[in-house]
């Protein structure tokens, strides 16, 4: 189950894909300023792997959300957020330029990368989408919803074994996140063949 802090991280899990794909993490040229770790962030992750259930989780992850966007620039989330009105419209062209131009503007933020994802994924292009979200995982290693997102678009572009390996990473970082033990036993099923 993803976990939908997001619109546009939402609509990679309703969004079918198919298609034979490339390297899903091909070499980024990564700007200045990738790999500094946000000492907010990382407080709230080690808050996170010790929730006492679900619902403390979800509360950690919420404030670890609303924390990444508050690194975003006025203009960016205005940009960001035209993007996902017009993913809701049924425009994912128009979304791709916009959540393209705000990653002109803040290359460094994974959540920027993890959206246009969405659009991408809306668009049709699998492949796109699964680059973007390594471009959001290599600025961002522990964002559960570039994971969740991540695991999602594995499992409907077929490939159940990279959806069970990001879902573990899920599960790394919130091990009390809801439905998570039978999301991984439910893609464990999927990569040997298992009926579920």
């Amino acid at each position: 189950m993803i976990r939908p802090l997001c619109f546009a991280s939402l609509l990679l899990a309703l969004v079918p894909v198919g298609g034979v794909r490339a390297d899903p993490f091909p070499a980024l040229q990564a700007p200045a300023g990738i790999g500094l770790v946000d000492p907010a962030i990382a407080a709230l992750d080690a808050q996170l792997l010790h929730a006492a259930d679900a619902d403390g989780a979800q509360a950690i992850a919420d404030r670890l959300e609303v924390r990444r966007m508050a690194r975003l620039s006025p203009t960016v989330r205005l940009m960001l957020r035209r993007g996902q009105r017009e993913l809701v419209a049924n425009k994912p062209h128009e979304a791709l330029g916009d959540m393209s131009d705000a990653i002109d503007l803040q290359p460094d933020q994974g959540p920027l990368w993890r959206e246009r994802a969405a659009a991408q994924a809306m668009n049709g292009d699998a492949d796109a989408a699964i680059t973007d979200l390594g471009g959001a995982l290599d600025r961002d290693p522990s964002d559960i919803l570039s994971w969740s997102a991540l695991s999602s678009i594995e499992e409907r572009h077929g490939q159940p074994r990279q959806a069970y390996e990001a879902w573990e990473h899920v599960l790394r970082l919130d091990p009390k996140i809801a439905g998570g033990a039978n999301r991984l036993l439910h893609l464990h099923h999927r990569m040997l063949g298992d009926p579920t």
